[in-house]
């Protein structure tokens, strides 16, 4: 992979957003915020932490499938 995965936490409401601007791979809901696994060559936001690739983040990587669904409730 040329681009990096990175972990972050964003406000529920952000999600969207996200969605819009980055590859997500994975999201994970908890108590007060979403979890987020970005494909990205660049860091998306401040707090973003670096982490090694899974089979789901290549896989999107190389097959270009969104994670989620439309009626996917945080």
């Amino acid at each position: 992979m040329t681009e990096g995965v990175w972990k972050c936490h964003v406000n529920k409401n952000e999600v969207a957003k996200y969605m819009k601007e980055y590859k997500i791979s994975n999201m994970k809901s908890e108590a007060h915020d979403v979890e987020l696994r970005i494909i990205s060559a660049k860091k998306p936001m401040a707090g973003a932490e670096l982490v090694d690739a899974n089979l789901e983040d290549l896989f999107l990587y190389y097959f270009g499938e969104k994670a989620g669904d439309g009626n996917a409730e945080f």
